[in-house]
């Protein structure tokens, strides 16, 4: 059966770039097919996410080839199956969000990305604890909710691998942390259900690899 996706409202600009995977995995080799380079107007401005799962920190590889092992010949694999202990050392930096139904208050239907586990790595980095919290519960800036729900938006509408790097400019004191993410879709008891998305942060990855500078920046 074919996904359809949840019709999110994804506020960014796609252009597709044809694309050559740089990690493969040793369990299953599926990667994605082409990458969607993807910028924000209102959102990040030192930031690139993109529809690819050519992720290159050890963290997100670690993510990765799980997610793949488990997924088998899937679209993607089922929250029930995960077992986030087998991450190892990676699950400290893990996050894992449940996708929920909410309304605006315009009456128009959106998702809700509410936190069901939250590392403590992400706790010691970021400086605050997200568990069972939804991005507008921390983000007191508005663009940064939006911006994080547009690249939600993105993995449940397409049910495939986003790629974001760039630098952590909403949180103060943390403007100048650079980080690769890798978010990815899991089903909840049908296989062609999106219910969460789960995401690996690696704070050790330096963005200016990309071409992203920490003082400019993408524009």
């Amino acid at each position: 059966m074919a996904y359809e996706g949840r019709k999110a409202k994804v506020a960014l600009t796609l252009t597709d770039t044809a694309t050559s995977p740089v990690v493969s995995s040793p369990v299953v080799s599926s990667p994605i097919v082409s990458s969607r380079k993807v910028s924000s107007e209102e959102g990040f401005k030192r930031a690139w996410v993109e529809q690819s799962d050519q992720v290159v920190s050890h963290t997100c590889i670690n993510l990765l080839y799980y997610w793949r092992a488990i997924r088998a010949n899937r679209l993607m694999p089922k929250w029930p199956e995960v077992d986030l202990l087998a991450l190892g050392p990676v699950v400290s930096h893990v996050i894992v969000k449940d996708v929920e139904s909410g309304t605006t208050n315009e009456g128009h239907s959106e998702h809700i990305y509410r936190n069901r586990y939250w590392g403590t790595g992400i706790v010691s980095t970021l400086g605050f604890d997200g568990t069972h919290k939804t991005l507008q519960d921390y983000d007191t800036d508005q663009r940064a909710s939006e911006a994080m729900t547009n690249i939600y938006d993105l993995v449940v509408e397409y049910a495939r691998p986003v790629r974001s790097v760039g630098y952590i400019e909403f949180i103060a004191g943390r403007e100048y942390l650079g980080y690769e993410a890798l978010f990815l879709p899991l089903a909840g008891q049908d296989d062609d259900d999106l219910c969460h998305v789960i995401a690996a942060y690696d704070f050790q990855y330096d963005p200016e690899t990309e071409g992203l500078s920490p003082l400019i920046g993408l524009v």
